[in-house]
This record gives C-alpha cells, sequence and structure tokens, in this order.
C-alpha cells in the first residue's frame, strides 16, 4: 500500500510539473539568403537539411551527448548542412529532447527556405547553416533583452554584477563537466539576492569561451545598465543575470577519481530485535507512513503549484543588432 501512495504522490508531481512547465521562446535569427526547394538543388539541400534537424532531435534526449551534439549531412559541398544543438548546462536529458524537437519544428516554419537559421529558448539552442560554424566564437549578431526596471542601488548592483560575471566567464571556460557553462549567486541586499548564468557552446576552445563571455558581458553597460534583470546571447555563447532564481540547481563538477584503493565496504547492520506492532493490535509504522507520506507530499505540491502559478512576469524589452558580418 505505501509503494502505491508514494507512486501516486509522484505521478501528481510530475503532471504538476509539465503542467506548469512551458518552453519559453527567446530568439531567432533568419538569415535572408534563400534557396528554391523546387529546383534540382534545393530538393537536396532541403533533404539533407531534414536529416540534419531528425539526426539532431534523435540525439537530445542522450545522456551521453551531455547536452550538446554537432552534425553534417551531405556529401557534396554545393548542398551540404550543417548543424548543432547546444542544452542549458542544468537541463536534464529528457527536457532537453523535448526543446530541441520544439525547436526543430519552430525552425522550419519560421526560417522556411533559409539556408541559415537560429532558434534559441530558455533551455536550449537550435542552429544550422549551409557553411560550417563549428569550434569559432560567432559574436555577429547580438540579441540583447532586459527588464525594464532598475535596480535600487545601481553602485552596489553594477559591482556585484561585475564580479560574478567576470567569474562566470572564467569558470565556464574551464568547466570540467565538458558543457562550459557556470551559474554563481550573491547578496546584492540584505533581502535580495543576484543570480547569473554563462555558457559557451562546448566545440570552442577555453580561450575562445572566455573572450566571447567577456565580450557579452561588456555589451551589458549599453543594453542594460542598472536593469534588474539582462541576458546577452551570441551565436556560440550567452550571459544572462536575474534578481530571482532561473536555473536549475548545480552540483559542481566531481573531482578526478583517487588513485588509492577504495575503503573496503561497511558492515551489515545488525539483525533488528524490533517486532511488529499488529501483534499488539495497534497500528502498524507501515500504516502510519502510508497515510502521512502522502499528505505530506500532496500539500507541499499543492505549495509547489501555487507559487509556479503565482510567479510574477517580468517586464522585458528585446533588440537584435547585427555586426554588419552576416
Amino acid at each position: 500500500m505505501i509503494y502505491r501512495s508514494v507512486l501516486f504522490s509522484c505521478l501528481l508531481l510530475i503532471c504538476l510539473i509539465s503542467f506548469n512547465t512551458r518552453l519559453i521562446y527567446a530568439d531567432y535569427w533568419c538569415v535572408n539568403t534563400t534557396y528554391n526547394p523546387n529546383s534540382t538543388a534545393g530538393r537536396m539541400y532541403t533533404d539533407n537539411l531534414n536529416f540534419l534537424l531528425s539526426t539532431l532531435s534523435s540525439n537530445a534526449s542522450l545522456a551521453s551527448r551531455n547536452g550538446f551534439y554537432n552534425f553534417t549531412a551531405g556529401h557534396d559541398p554545393s548542398n551540404m548542412v550543417y548543424g548543432l544543438f547546444d542544452c542549458r548546462g542544468d537541463v536534464n536529458p529528457d527536457a532537453c529532447g523535448r526543446c530541441v524537437a520544439n525547436a526543430r519544428g519552430d525552425i522550419l516554419k519560421t526560417c522556411w527556405n533559409q539556408t541559415t537559421a537560429f532558434m534559441s529558448y530558455d533551455d536550449c539552442l537550435l542552429r544550422y547553416s549551409n557553411e560550417s560554424m563549428f569550434s569559432r566564437a560567432d559574436q555577429s549578431v547580438t540579441f540583447a533583452a532586459w527588464n525594464t526596471q532598475n535596480a535600487t542601488d545601481p553602485d552596489k548592483f553594477n559591482q556585484v554584477l561585475s564580479d560574478m560575471m567576470n567569474d562566470i566567464a572564467s569558470q565556464a571556460a574551464n568547466d570540467r563537466s565538458g558543457k562550459k557553462f557556470a551559474v554563481k549567486e550573491a547578496d546584492y541586499s540584505t533581502f535580495q539576492r543576484l543570480y547569473a548564468l554563462g555558457q559557451c557552446t562546448p566545440d570552442l576552445s577555453s580561450l575562445d569561451c572566455e573572450n566571447c563571455l567577456s565580450n557579452a558581458i561588456s555589451q551589458i553597460p549599453t543594453f542594460c545598465n542598472n536593469r534588474r534583470g539582462c541576458r546577452i546571447t551570441f551565436f556560440s555563447c550567452n550571459i544572462r543575470y536575474e534578481l530571482y532564481k532561473f536555473y536549475n540547481s548545480v552540483s559542481p563538477a566531481p573531482e578526478p577519481a583517487s588513485s588509492s584503493s577504495s575503503s573496503p565496504p561497511p558492515s551489515p547492520p545488525p539483525p533488528s530485535n524490533s517486532t511488529s506492532s499488529e501483534e499488539g493490535g495497534g497500528i502498524s509504522t507501515q500504516t502510519i507512513v502510508a497515510i502521512v507520506v502522502p499528505i505530506s507530499l500532496a500539500i507541499v505540491l499543492l505549495v509547489v503549484g501555487f507559487c509556479i502559478a503565482r510567479r510574477p512576469r517580468k517586464p522585458y524589452f528585446a533588440i537584435i543588432e547585427t555586426s554588419g558580418k552576416l
């Protein structure tokens, strides 16, 4: 009975999270270079593009990909398609797969018959082109979005933010997990905490990643000066900060395994001498747990659901700027 009760509570939690979770659309870019899908070359490009996006989507939910994968479709240089996806470093494989699958559908509808396109959500980005973009830090387009409200103490806010962002650029570039991802939080005031994130596509070198993030950070005064929240996105890296936690808890990368021999397993516990209370006609511990656990979980789930539903939406303004190199 206890197992069925706990299983029911877990299913309720999954349903609640699914109900309140949505893929948040952030940015897209369709380079104004089209092809004729009805021509012979165009049909080949379309076939290669569809195969590329299908391959990327099918790999996104694989834990072995570690949230990133790049692929090339085609053999003829005139119609080859290059593409990649990169999921946010705190996103699990299932959420990564859902995000990339959603981006796959949107990028085909939004950038129909375009040779190059970029689609970004909170949880992932998807990109393809008729030219290779692998292992290159592309900062040719700047996506900027910011909270329209200002910080109450700009000087202190900017100092805390600057220290955090510089640390993030270094940590992400040298991330041992291979995701080129880092988060950081710090107290901005007695009652407010600042949260920040930075990430590069993992195919970049550590130096290129740190330079890309540093360039993104340098855009904060231009687009987001004194703003309570901001995100700057390049094709190859992105940063974000808010006065609320917008990412999942992240465990630090594991330390390298020690060369010393492992300690022997602990001895098994001695057999219990306790007897079931059912023998005396009372209520067993198992029955009490079976009653209390589902009720407690249900209360927690209701509180979590209420908090998610009541979480205010942040007023944001966005802009796209190009360097003219496209």
